[in-house]
């Protein structure tokens, strides 16, 4: 799915589109491999280069050390790219062409989707400290994990509004009205989801992507790699696909979700990366798990059995479920057809995984990344 931005360098009176998908997928992978880091889906390799992931794995980053400016500095910069293009097409005024108004509310719901999502991945990755050091700074204001989310929503609900507008509905082409509908929907649900608020998740997920959608960055195939790919791929060299992941896999179908081999320097990677994979945000067999989960809290009505094996069977139908899963069944679906997506993180800390690895994850001295010292106003002094 390709989401238009607006450029800034474009002619008076007229809008020019450009495919932003770059800044996306840096910032997504780059949330997605800390977050993975800090629990049981990565594991530093015993040489890394790459300090971020030791340094989240071995609980002991700082804000002095540096290790998470990259994923914070990439956050940001989608954040404010995405409030850039919506700056963008609120100073431009119409040229009267055919078809301008569609463009401009296409351009809209761009940048309220994408900037809906990165505060929600700030709000994910940072700001879980109420004092005002754990306070992310945004446009010269410290913004707290509340406000942060209640951004996220704003710009999400914004996108859903954009893309179901009058002006867009028929228009065809690149414009698909019930994906970009979705995709907002699911971040919506899945943010909802995060933050244990079952009920507010459930009104979302009707409206959210399909069975068979897909949320995709595609990565130019001229331009730089996937970052997941890059880290993970057959030449991982400073972070590797953790034992305890491949040993939770359990039968055909979940290895062939989360494949992995052992490349000749003895670190697992992930066989099914290639240098430009598309990077999934979200997808239908999410938005499965989620419904299959909210009908075993009783939130939902439904079948929860049939629902976990429409996600299980595209990939074994032997290794469908024969009894109704448990939490603790969903708590397991989703790390492996969720792997690397930074959702392993997220289920820890609303309290789903079991009790003895929430035990582990609760010793942690680090339940969040912390903020790059210079963001902080802190002094080494």
């Amino acid at each position: 799915m390709f989401f238009p931005w607006l450029s800034k360098e474009r002619e008076p009176g007229s809008l020019t589109l450009f495919r932003g998908e770059r800044r996306i997928a840096q910032a997504s992978s780059a949330a997605f491999m800390a977050l993975g880091a800090m629990t049981d889906e990565l594991t530093p390799t015993k040489v890394p280069n790459a300090l971020v992931y030791k340094a989240l794995s071995d609980d002991n980053a700082s804000s002095a050390g540096g290790e998470a400016d990259g994923v914070f500095n990439n956050l940001q910069n989608l954040r404010a790219r995405a409030e850039e293009l919506l700056a963008i097409e609120a100073s431009t005024e119409d040229d009267g062409s055919e078809g301008y108004a569609a463009v401009r509310a296409y351009a809209r719901h761009t940048g309220h989707l994408y900037a809906g999502y990165a505060y929600k991945l700030l709000a994910d990755c940072f700001s879980s400290n109420p004092s005002a050091a754990g306070e992310v700074p945004v446009n010269g204001k410290n913004l707290t994990h509340e406000a942060l989310y209640a951004e996220a929503i704003t710009h999400l609900q914004a996108a859903v509004r954009e893309a179901d507008a009058e002006v867009l509905r028929g228009i065809g082409g690149a414009f698909n009205r019930d994906l970009a509908v979705g995709s907002a929907e699911a971040l919506l649900c899945k943010l909802y989801m995060s933050r244990g608020q079952y009920t507010e998740a459930s009104a979302h997920l009707d409206a959210a992507l399909g069975e068979k959608a897909t949320m995709q960055i595609i990565y130019n195939a001229n331009g730089s790699p996937n970052g997941l790919y890059s880290t993970l791929g057959e030449t991982a060299r400073d972070v590797e696909v953790d034992a305890d992941a491949v040993n939770s896999l359990r039968n055909a179908a979940e290895r062939k979700a989360v494949p992995t081999a052992t490349n000749k320097e003895g670190n697992r990677y992930l066989t099914n990366l290639q240098r430009h994979s598309p990077l999934t945000i979200t997808d239908g067999a999410e938005m499965l798990l989620i419904r299959a989960e909210l009908i075993v809290r009783g939130v939902r009505t439904g079948d929860a059995l049939s629902t976990v094996n429409r996600v299980i069977t595209p990939y074994d139908s032997t290794s469908a479920l024969t009894t109704a899963p448990t939490l603790s069944d969903i708590d397991h679906l989703r790390r492996v057809y969720l792997f690397l997506r930074g959702e392993r993180t997220l289920d820890y800390r609303r309290g789903l995984v079991d009790r003895a690895k929430q035990q582990t994850w609760q010793s942690r001295r680090l339940k969040w990344m912390p903020l790059p010292e210079n963001e902080t106003g802190k002094t080494n002094d």
